[in-house]
């Protein structure tokens, strides 16, 4: 009797864990990583072109603090406004809150900064952090 209620406590605490998506389909959340990882640009970049896929394991949902010399800047397709750190075209795309225009607007091409945001991996030529703020 205690092993089945162990079972079933098991099982009731497993379901609690998930939610429901727009498909019907259940998933379960994200682990929260919060602890951050400091990180120059340059070296963030240069993990992604020896392995894609170990980079992601190692710094996708992550809390990021990447250092590095401004490149380029400009809007997304959203709307929301980037800085991107290291390469002009292959480089580390800082995404900024709209709300944070201000900060955004005081940063340089060629400035050294240093920024906290979310990596999103690389889907493409960039490697994607979102929603950073510029801490120097």
């Amino acid at each position: 009797m205690t092993r089945w209620l162990i079972v079933l406590i098991a099982t009731v605490g497993l379901g609690a864990g998930a939610c429901a998506t727009e498909d019907g389909y259940e998933q379960s959340p994200p682990a929260p990583r919060s602890t951050g990882v400091q990180v120059p640009a340059d070296q963030l970049l240069a993990a992604y072109a020896a392995n894609a896929t170990a980079a992601d394991r190692e710094y996708q949902g992550r809390v990021l603090i990447i250092t590095g010399t401004v490149a380029a800047f400009g809007t997304d397709s959203e709307g929301a406004p980037y800085v991107r750190l290291g390469a002009p075209v292959q480089g580390v795309r800082c995404t900024f809150p709209e709300a944070d225009v201000s900060q955004y607007a005081a940063i340089h091409r060629g400035e050294r900064i240093t920024v906290v945001g979310i990596g999103e991996g690389r889907p493409l030529a960039d490697i994607l952090v979102r929603s950073c703020r510029q801490v120097s």
